[in-house]
């Protein structure tokens, strides 16, 4: 996968580690929306019981902010890929 995504960014220039800030062990190429994580369902018409609601839309808050964290970070050097490695733990 990662092979795979390294050569669609077309980025040759940016180190091979530059997406392993983005894949972790397990990880799937399924995706889903946010509204989906939001509702913890698929399908996003049912309602999540609220004693789950609140726990999950926090930890979609904290793991959006570190997204765009990481995001914002760019990825020249091996140092850079050091830096979001270090983010990520």
């Amino acid at each position: 996968a990662k092979l795979s995504l390294w050569l669609i960014t077309l980025q040759k220039n940016k180190p091979f580690t530059f997406l392993d800030h983005a894949l972790r062990c397990g990880d799937s190429l399924v995706g889903v929306s946010v509204e989906q994580l939001w509702h913890w369902n698929m399908d996003t018409n049912e309602t999540t019981p609220e004693l789950l609601a609140s726990a999950i839309r926090a930890q979609i808050e904290e793991v959006t902010a570190l997204r765009r964290q990481l995001e914002a970070v760019s990825v020249e050097s091996t140092a850079d890929q050091a830096y979001r490695t270090h983010l990520r733990s």
